[in-house]
């Protein structure tokens, strides 16, 4: 009883984030996928430490047996971990909102024809 119970949570669970991932992905697309510029500087710091990571890798370390395409897809799993929740967690959607917009121009009678 108390499985089933855990296992229904656990569906609610799933299908609320595909929902808000569906919503995320939907305003990141009217944003034209802009980010700003501090979430690419947090990207790169994790790729950096990632990066200091690896360096300390042993020979017998289980990333070694993926190979060179293994080795580049894991390169790239920290700093999509930081855009993931960078976007998940509403910070592009408050960035956007504080982002100083370009002013209107006001049209004049001599750029009316």
């Amino acid at each position: 009883m108390l499985r089933q119970l855990f296992a229904g949570f656990q569906i609610l669970h799933v299908v609320l984030l595909i929902g808000g991932a569906i919503g995320l992905f939907g305003f990141w697309m009217r944003t034209r996928f802009w980010l700003p510029k501090y979430a690419h500087i947090l990207a790169a710091i994790a790729s950096l430490v990632e990066g200091l990571v690896r360096l300390d890798n042993t020979k017998d370390a289980p990333i070694n047996k993926a190979g060179t395409i293994g080795k580049a897809l894991l390169a790239l799993v920290v700093p999509a971990m930081v855009y993931f929740f960078f976007l998940f967690y509403g910070g592009q959607r408050a960035a956007f909102r504080r982002k100083p917009k370009l002013p209107m121009r006001l049209r004049t009678s001599s750029t009316v024809s």
